[in-house]
């Protein structure tokens, strides 16, 4: 008998891999968000971040949206 409806299946490794693929990319530019306030801005400007009130609350707004 013929139906509309397909039969449920597994999911595909591929799908796994990419929603893993996916959440490493998003990671990684998290991690690179992070490096840039607390490394290459010291190196480029030589005041830390905390020194710069627009920029903490910045840090602050961007550490919130992380988590």
């Amino acid at each position: 008998m013929d139906t509309i409806v397909p039969a449920i299946t597994a999911r595909p490794i591929q799908n796994y891999a990419h929603a893993v693929l996916g959440l490493t990319i998003i990671g990684l530019a998290l991690f690179n968000v992070h490096e840039g306030y607390d490394v290459e801005w010291f190196e480029q400007f030589g005041t830390q971040v905390s020194q710069v009130s627009f920029l903490r609350q910045m840090k602050a707004w961007w550490t919130a949206s992380v988590i």
